[in-house]
């Protein structure tokens, strides 16, 4: 065949015979099928690359959270270090700022849970003790265990772990005895 007739045949298809009309098709699937697995073999290599991203990605963001948390971590410990420095600096503060000598006695209040005792004298007086002693926080627990007499020394024992604080203490008796 020549050129001119294959260019005639492809110009006027209907003109074509079956076999040319296959052979033509045939090509044209090869041809087709060529640029579908180039095309394949590209979005598999997009993928790869895609996912490779992703991959870097997720361990980046682990190591970030992981950063965070440990960050987090040191400035809570540093915080409760402070807290504590402030603490302790104010008790001494108020340990210095009490040069004068007491030259008053006051006698420790004590409190037995009996029906005579009312419990908010009980406080008041025990505020006004620990004023007047300078009683660290630190002590204040120490003290009212060391106020507390007969079913209110028993009622204290139970309770003593769960009262870390003056406040725990004083909300705890108020309930019990008020």
């Amino acid at each position: 065949m020549t050129r001119t007739y294959k260019k005639n045949l492809q110009e006027t298809p209907a003109q074509e015979t079956t076999s040319e009309k296959i052979i033509r098709l045939n090509e044209r699937i090869v041809t087709l099928t060529e640029k579908m697995e180039a095309q394949e073999e590209r979005h598999k290599q997009v993928i790869s690359e895609l996912t490779s991203e992703l991959t870097k990605m997720k361990e980046e963001t682990l190591a970030i959270r992981q950063l965070i948390n440990d960050t987090d971590t040191k400035i809570t410990i540093e915080t409760a270090k402070r807290d504590k420095e402030m603490i302790m600096l104010k008790s001494t503060q108020q340990e210095e700022s009490y040069t004068r000598p007491n030259t008053v006695e006051m006698a420790m209040p004590t409190f037995s849970g009996n029906a005579n005792e009312h419990p908010k004298n009980f406080l008041k007086d025990l505020s006004s003790y620990m004023t007047y002693k300078k009683v660290t926080p630190a002590d204040k627990i120490i003290l009212i265990e060391n106020c507390m007499r007969g079913n209110a020394a028993k009622w204290f024992n139970m309770i003593k772990d769960a009262t870390p604080t003056e406040d725990t203490f004083k909300t705890l008796f108020l309930k019990h005895y008020f």
